[in-house]
């Protein structure tokens, strides 16, 4: 078992200034086997072209959308599960996408984090969606492939959660039909967060403006909680993503995210605008 990188050497423009789509089709990039998304950005004689200028990522198996996150998202994500804590900087001239397992032993030749890679048999479209700060220049995509069968692929999708600030008891439903394995929600606002899998508790935990405190300096034991897999959280704006291991899928009418959200202070919950991303992992059929 192995793994090689290659990349395609035609690139996509990015205009100055400008929110945009730029898109790679399976023209562009060789997905069967794809363990990681790699893209090089170039800026022009004057300016660099940095990973700010980012503002979403979005990556399509035929018709279904496995990835979908904004730049804080796809940071935490990173830090969350990779081996290193590591994440890609907002300086940063490069980035990654992970389609495999970050948080499984490394091995030789990637044996274990490569049993999740991009879907077999299904065509791959990457959408990278720029802001207005970008630089003109362009990017060039990368990948990662393996040569290990694939047992699973991953889906990892942002939702816009519709939880207004300053609300007490206040409900996000959702269903995944795969094992859900993480949430990733922004911490700013939080009184206190729990969250139900087909009707059992993943966690009940305080966030760092519990019982009305609005200091803008204080502690966080909903960060904390996974401080030994994730290390010192370091994205800003507060974003972070959390583990769930009760190793189920996440069934319709018993699955919702309950929150106690803060409206004043000097990090207030944004309100119903604020994203939440649900990660989790499909087992494909055996043959």
């Amino acid at each position: 078992m192995g793994r090689k990188a290659s990349f395609q050497g035609s690139s996509k423009v990015i205009t100055a200034g400008v929110v945009q789509t730029v898109v790679f089709t399976p023209t562009d990039i060789e997905s069967a086997g794809c363990v990681q998304l790699m893209f090089q950005l170039f800026g022009n004689a004057a300016l660099p072209q940095p990973f700010s200028g980012i503002d979403r990522v979005r990556v399509r198996a035929g018709g279904d959308v496995i990835w979908d996150t904004t730049r804080a998202q796809l940071q935490a994500y990173q830090q969350r599960w990779a081996n290193r804590f590591a994440f890609n900087a907002d300086t940063d001239q490069t980035f990654s996408i992970p389609l495999n397992f970050l948080d499984a032993p490394r091995g030789m030749s990637g044996e274990s984090q490569d049993r999740c890679q991009f879907p077999p048999n299904r065509e791959i479209q990457v959408e990278i969606v720029t802001n207005a700060g970008v630089v003109g220049g362009s990017a060039v995509c990368g990948w990662k492939q393996t040569d290990v069968p694939a047992e699973f692929f991953l889906r990892n999708y942002s939702n816009v959660l519709n939880l207004p600030a300053g609300s007490r008891n206040v409900k996000y439903t959702f269903a995944e039909p795969g094992i859900l394995r993480g949430i990733t929600l922004p911490t700013a606002g939080i009184d206190r967060v729990e969250l139900y899998v087909s009707d059992r508790s993943a966690f009940r935990l305080p966030g760092s403006q519990f019982s009305g405190t609005v200091a803008a300096i204080t502690g966080d034991m909903f960060r904390q909680v996974d401080f030994f897999e994730t290390g010192q959280a370091a994205i800003t704006p507060a974003t972070t993503c959390k583990s769930v291991d009760l190793g189920i899928p996440a069934l319709a009418g018993s699955s919702y995210l309950l929150m106690d959200t803060i409206a004043g202070g000097a990090t207030p919950w944004l309100g119903v605008a604020n994203e939440g991303v649900l990660y989790s992992i499909v087992p494909l059929a055996r043959k």
